[in-house]
């Protein structure tokens, strides 16, 4: 979901991967894999992971993705590289003979990974949160020379306007948009995201659980780089917290809260200590700014979701879960955040 706009890439296909895997010489796709296992695509790209067998039967398996041209950020193979030289956990981008990390195919761009031990995360626990802040301290080290000044999707006023703006219209048209559910879409609309607070850096830009691999209880690679951008620290804390404090992702028929109201405070609280105790105290300005850049995300993520649920009960669901979250983030959080020292 690089941007609101839609440019269509088509599934993989068995020809594909076969061309692929012979330009990277990875080997020939095992029986069990050839049709192509958990093929996916969203508006932008396609993706499959492949298990290849080589010449002596060495097995391995590889993560491949194909990217629209028009939204490739060619840039975030440097920026990963830099990651894991700091020792960061990211999968190996695999090159080609040549060194190269993109394959053009007949148009689209591909990148292959190597896959890591483990699965997105479902359920955070306190050991993998604090796991994850501490792999974001690291990712704040990356240069921020690396990536553009540029934000796209819903970093970005112009897309973020727009999906709150359809959001609103899908609610109104189920009768459902008023009182708490009204003020809170109104107040983000309102909200700029391309606003800078604070210290600036390299950003990642999309850390939601899904995109954070764990292996028991150890995070194993943070992956997904498709948003990097130049951009202000406190966005991705706030992706963070709400990842690993909250269960904003659960499916719809699953208890939506982690601990009323939807946050647990005391895992907010040990993550923001060992954010800054390896990333130095937050200043006044971050700290009075991360209750409405939690509020952005969130609500810009149940946006998301409004506009693809088809039943009415469900939409209620959705609505429900966003006040609740903004009263806590309204009458709690502020406090919360006074209270707790910082990490001098």
């Amino acid at each position: 979901l690089m941007s609101l706009d839609a440019h269509d890439v088509g599934p993989w296909t068995r020809a594909e991967v076969r061309d692929v895997l012979d330009a990277y010489g990875l080997g020939e796709p095992a029986a069990e894999t050839a049709l192509l296992a958990e093929p996916r695509r969203d508006l932008n790209r396609a993706w499959c992971r492949i298990r290849t067998v080589n010449a002596v039967g060495g097995v391995a398996e590889w993560f491949l993705k194909k990217h629209h041209q028009a939204v490739c950020r060619r840039e975030q193979h440097a920026v990963v590289e830099a990651f894991r030289a700091l020792g960061g956990r990211a999968p190996e981008t695999v090159a080609l003979p040549d060194g190269a990390t993109w394959y053009d195919l007949d148009g689209a761009v591909v990148e292959i990974q190597r896959v890591v031990p483990g699965r997105a995360v479902a359920r955070p626990t306190s050991a993998l949160a604090r796991d994850a802040v501490t792999q974001l301290a690291i990712w704040q080290r990356v240069p921020g020379r690396l990536v553009p000044e540029y934000r796209t999707g819903w970093h970005a006023k112009r897309d973020a306007g727009e999906l709150i703006e359809r959001a609103t219209e899908r609610l109104r048209a189920e009768h459902l948009l008023d009182g708490e559910a009204r003020l809170l879409l109104d107040e983000e609309a309102a909200f700029d995201p391309d606003e800078p607070v604070g210290r600036w850096g390299t950003v990642h830009g999309d850390l939601w659980m899904a995109n954070w691999i764990a292996d028991g209880e150890d995070i194993s690679a943070l992956t997904d780089f498709d948003w990097v951008h130049y951009g202000s620290f406190v966005d991705d804390l706030a992706d963070v917290l709400l990842a690993f404090c909250t269960n904003r992702d659960a499916p719809l028929d699953r208890p939506p809260l982690v601990e009323p109201p939807g946050v647990s405070t005391s895992r907010l609280e040990l993550m923001v200590r060992r954010y800054e105790e390896l990333s130095g105290p937050m200043s006044e300005d971050e700290r009075r700014a991360l209750p409405d850049r939690l509020r952005s995300h969130w609500v810009r993520h149940v946006a998301w979701t409004l506009i693809g649920l088809r039943e009415r009960v469900h939409l209620k669901i959705v609505v429900t879960r966003a006040v609740e979250f903004d009263r806590w983030r309204r009458t709690r959080l502020p406090d919360l955040l006074r209270e707790m020292p910082t990490g001098n």
